[in-house]
């Protein structure tokens, strides 16, 4: 697929059980809807026939589900989880609405989703604590702290939330999303490495001092493109990484020029 800014990236569809499911508990429904959540860019909430009182009891869950998320250790706020959820696409089929309120006037599907919620006291809390943008998604890859997930980022995050849950503990964005970054800029550094030793081929250069330097230089902006395009995150856990690759290469730089100037004495 392609995002609004004109970069490629898969998608990946999760079909989860209902909330409902007859054989699970209350506690497990709202563990998976946590975990969808929170891997999610766009989650569509699937439901037959109209919004009638059944469904905003169920509806009910998803406000019980922001008990069960944190940004980070503490309590956190809302509107900080809100910059972490998914779009919220409420898909309502097998039925036909006629989209006029009493007076024969036409409304939008927003204004029916107001209409619906209007009777309930908790609408507010409803629409507050979900914190969700509402309306169709727009094909944006999932991002955390603006970087854009991969394959591979995404499964830390799933296992790192898996973890939590299976050990009782309230699955928290900000852990995972340091390991995500642990794990992709040590990633980063190994590809960045190899594309060094690639490109620093001393095998054809003279034992020349400026020639050396010159192929250095060289591999060098190679190989930074390659961490820059491969490593997540903009913190000190990134800046490690990258300090440690500039390291190593640098050391090997420095063993190739004496090997290859005492090659020449």
């Amino acid at each position: 697929m392609t995002s609004p800014d004109g970069s490629k990236f898969s998608m990946v569809l999760v079909d989860t059980e209902g909330i409902d499911a007859y054989d699970q508990t209350g506690t497990y429904s709202i563990q998976i809807f946590s975990i969808s959540l929170l891997l999610s860019s766009l989650f569509i909430y699937n439901q037959m026939g109209g919004i009638d009182e059944a469904a905003l009891e169920r509806l009910q869950l998803i406000v019980e589900m922001t008990k069960h998320i944190r940004v980070r250790a503490g309590r956190g706020s809302t509107n900080e989880l809100a910059q972490y959820t998914p779009t919220f696409f409420w898909l309502l089929r097998d039925f036909y609405l006629d989209l006029s309120d009493v007076s024969g006037k036409t409304i939008t599907p927003r204004d029916y989703l107001e209409s619906a919620l209007s009777p309930v006291e908790a609408k507010n809390t409803i629409r507050e604590r979900c914190a969700w943008k509402h309306g169709p998604g727009s094909g944006e890859p999932r991002t955390i702290n603006n970087c854009q997930m991969s394959g591979a980022a995404l499964a830390t995050m799933l296992h790192c939330f898996v973890d939590a849950i299976n050990n009782g503990a309230v699955p928290t964005i900000s852990t995972a999303w340091q390991n995500v970054v642990e794990m992709e800029c040590r990633r980063a550094t190994e590809v960045a490495e190899t594309a060094y030793r690639n490109a620093f081929d001393t095998s054809k250069l003279p034992p020349d001092e400026a020639a050396l330097s010159a192929a250095h230089a060289k591999a060098m902006k190679l190989a930074q493109g390659v961490f820059e395009d491969t490593a997540v995150g903009d913190g000190e856990g990134r800046r490690k990484h990258e300090r440690r690759f500039l390291e190593k290469v640098n050391e090997h730089f420095g063993d190739l020029r004496e090997r290859k100037m005492a090659e020449a004495e």
